[in-house]
């Protein structure tokens, strides 16, 4: 995901409680993929009462794109308290070696089933196939 020109995307580690606007911030369990990886499944999980993966929410497909950015395609979560979570990369050179790159603190990217902001972005459910679409205006 790319807004106004940072790399944002899912954090990989455990996010403290009411962060990203909610009170379980989902985050990847799991790394992100490589693009030869095509489409992968990763698990999401929220932290709540001392464990990072108290709540297991349902699965994601994540796929990276060339231009350094990734897709996600996220479902809902399990219950209203989750919400995804976003950071900002700050170094664009781990694509390439697969190291792990620096994360900044969460940005306000949250979703919750029908909506999500990312500034000033929405997400949108398509009502004829179910698919939920992110805007960032």
């Amino acid at each position: 995901l790319m807004y106004q020109g940072l790399d944002i995307r899912m954090p990989e580690s455990c996010i403290n409680i009411y962060m990203c606007g909610t009170h379980a911030p989902l985050w990847l369990n799991g790394p992100h993929p490589l693009r030869q990886d095509g489409v992968v499944t990763r698990q999401v999980c929220g932290n709540w009462a001392g464990n990072c993966c108290y709540f297991k929410s349902y699965p994601i497909r994540v796929k990276a794109c060339p231009g350094n950015f990734y897709v996600y395609e996220f479902v809902r979560p399990i219950m209203c308290v989750l919400g995804y979570c976003a950071e900002a990369v700050t170094n664009q050179l781990h694509k390439e070696s697969g190291s792990k790159p620096p994360m900044s603190k969460p940005k306000e990217v949250v979703a919750r089933g029908k909506s999500l902001r990312a500034g000033g972005g929405t997400l949108k459910r398509n009502q004829d196939s179910k698919e939920e679409v992110l805007s960032v205006l």
